[in-house]
Formats: C-alpha cells, sequence, structure tokens
C-alpha cells in the first residue's frame, strides 16, 4: 500500500490557483493517493448513481451547504413536469445543480447539454455540475468524452465532482481538472 505525505502541505493550496509544473505533479501524487485507497477499499466496485448522490450530498451538507435531493424541475420555473434535478444546493459557495452518473457516456453529455440549455434559457443561476465516481475519473481524459467534456466546461460552464464516500474534488474548470489549475478537494466533516 502506498503511504501519502503532503509535502509542503500542497492540498492547502487554495482552490482557483493555477499550478506550475511541480505542484501540479505533486497534487497528482496526492490525489492519486486518494483514488487508489477509495479503489482498495471498495474492492474496485464502482459506486452507483444513488450511491454518488447520496456521498456528494453528505459530504456537501458536512461542510456547511444545504442540499436537496430529486428537486422537480419546476421548482426552479422549467416548464417539465416529468424532469428531475438529482440535487440542488450550494457548492464552492454558488446555487448549483449536481447531476449524477456512476460512469459517463456521450448520451449522458448530450442529456447534460440539454438541462443546461434550458436553464440558461429561463436564466436560471445555478453552476450545473457532472457527479462521477472518483474511480472513473480517468475515464473523463480520454477520447471523446474528453473531447465533449471540454467542450462543454469550456463554452457552458459545466462543473464536475468526483466523489468517494469521504472526499469530493470540485473542479469548476477543465483545467482543474487536468489539475493545472487547483480544484477545490472536499472532506466528510463529522
Amino acid at each position: 500500500m502506498m503511504e501519502f505525505n503532503d509535502p509542503g502541505n500542497i492540498l492547502d493550496i487554495p482552490a482557483g490557483t493555477s499550478l506550475n509544473f511541480e505542484e501540479s505533479s505533486a497534487v497528482e501524487d496526492a490525489l492519486s493517493y486518494f483514488v487508489e485507497e477509495a479503489s482498495s477499499d471498495r474492492d474496485g466496485i464502482v459506486l452507483s448513481g444513488e450511491d454518488c448522490a447520496k456521498y456528494i450530498g453528505e459530504i456537501l451538507k458536512s461542510n456547511g451547504n444545504d442540499v436537496e435531493f430529486e428537486v422537480q424541475a419546476t421548482s426552479l420555473g422549467l416548464p417539465s413536469s416529468n424532469e428531475r434535478f438529482d440535487i440542488v444546493g450550494i457548492v464552492s459557495g454558488s446555487p448549483a445543480i449536481v447531476e449524477i452518473v456512476s460512469r459517463v457516456s456521450d448520451s449522458d453529455l448530450e442529456s447534460i447539454r440539454l438541462k443546461m440549455g434550458a436553464l440558461e434559457k429561463l436564466t436560471i443561476g445555478h453552476k450545473v455540475f457532472l457527479g462521477v465516481d472518483v474511480i472513473t475519473g480517468g475515464e473523463l481524459l480520454a477520447g471523446n468524452i474528453s473531447r465533449s467534456l471540454k467542450s462543454l466546461m469550456d463554452e457552458s460552464g459545466l462543473g464536475i465532482i468526483l466523489t468517494d464516500t469521504t472526499f469530493a474534488l470540485v473542479c469548476q474548470n477543465f483545467d482543474q481538472l487536468l489539475l493545472e489549475e487547483m480544484p477545490d478537494l472536499l472532506y466528510l466533516r463529522a
């Protein structure tokens, strides 16, 4: 088992700070340790969408944020009576909607794109995040998913929340997902 040593309190760098190569490498090492531990603790089992929502909600709540689950779209002013949002609450101090998937597919990204378009037309001031299991985070940086995700993050402001049972990595933009900029690291607090 790998041992984690935080060189120079690298995880204390404020979210949004541009990282130089050494800092980026150190953050990547630290986060790799957390992901390996998560995978080992769960025997590589990927969290279900329901579990991802539960843990993201618990982590956000334990950090003092208001969170609601399964919110009707009509309560946010959208006309669709059947549409629901997995989580509506506060993320990094701002109103947010978190849509959950356990693994990201092209159809998930298209669904998110459509929801973001509907929200934008109604000028709903919530940032939209895609919440996924941290174990599957590497899949976000490969192939078509990466290109589509980059487009959504750069052009539409999509954020990503990579979660485990005790921590969540909140990426407001693609640079944070690539660790070129420090993401926000939230821990489950007692």
